[in-house]
């Protein structure tokens, strides 16, 4: 989730200027000084409506939010979808390379506005007029289509441009359940449907991100780390690195600690399965169902 962080510790003439994207993550970056691509917030600590609350301070809409980023640093946060930003498909495709990772299907979902007419801003609404037409988000969809091409990723845009343009951004009627609105934006996405050019852009893309599952279900290191982010570290104490160095699949770990550690790699299952959980310093837990209360 994107937002634009404000460094409250800076000169107070200087703060509009330090606005900088901020990534918010619910996982660890294991790159976080890669170049390029400078811009990272770590792994969040706090709870997830505070980032709601960070990500969503739009201007004219909400407040900016200030959030206390650890060792009194307060840092003031705004709504990220200013510019090219409101469509984070750029930053997402940077934010997966800089882990050392490679694209093999992009899907970039918008939301059925086009850019502003600026001759249409009328003066009582000027200012929330401004906020959406900063909201431009064709021009990283030109960008992600040529970069799809050269580096050869399948690359899918699901945007009726214009479709919702008579929907204002706050627009929730009736106030209490939003009925009209939802509806409005119902029948404005099934209308897309009605293209037969739609339809099989739909159909390909499913079959493409099919494939691409049961690609990965034949490998069962690569279906954990894609399912479950899991990450090794070494677990013998004494590694040279090995606290350090970070192995995405159990292969690379199990040939490390043969290589390294003299570990057969003919071990019993029982024991090998021991080593991989001790080693597993990194991954995502998943809770169990639980009884509604």
């Amino acid at each position: 989730m994107f937002a634009f962080k404000i460094d409250l510790d800076a000169p107070q003439d200087d703060q509009v200027a330090e606005q900088t994207p901020y990534i918010f993550r619910s996982y660890p970056h294991y790159h976080v000084h890669s170049p390029g691509f400078p811009r990272h917030g770590s792994q969040p600590t706090f709870p997830i409506w505070k980032v709601g609350r960070a990500t969503t301070a739009a201007s004219v809409f909400f407040p900016p939010f200030t959030i206390d980023l650890g060792g009194h640093h307060n840092v003031r946060f705004v709504d990220g979808g200013i510019g090219t930003t409101n469509n984070p498909s750029w930053e997402a495709l940077h934010e997966v390379r800089s882990q050392n990772e490679e694209i093999g299907t992009f899907v970039s979902i918008g939301t059925g506005r086009k850019p502003g007419d600026r001759r249409q801003v009328a003066t009582i609404d000027v200012v929330r007029s401004m906020a959406e037409l900063a909201g431009d988000t064709e021009f990283n969809h030109e960008q992600m289509s040529l970069e799809s091409r050269r580096a050869g990723f399948g690359y899918y845009r699901f945007n009726e441009v214009g479709a919702l343009d008579s929907t204002k951004m706050d627009e929730w009627d009736p106030a209490k359940s939003g009925r009209r609105t939802r509806r409005r934006i119902r029948n404005a996405f099934l209308s897309q449907l009605d293209n037969p050019e739609v339809m099989e852009k739909f159909r390909d893309c499913a079959r493409e991100l099919v494939r691409r599952r049961r690609l990965r279900t034949f490998d069962q290191a690569t279906w954990e780390r894609f399912a479950l982010g899991t990450a090794y570290q070494c677990p013998r104490g004494g590694c040279r690195g090995g606290h350090e160095r970070l192995w995405h699949d159990r292969g690379g770990l199990l040939k490390h600690l043969e290589d390294e550690h003299g570990i057969d790699e003919e071990i019993e299952e029982n024991e090998r399965l021991e080593l991989l959980e001790t080693a597993n310093s990194q991954g995502w837990r998943y809770r169990g169902p639980t009884s509604a209360r």
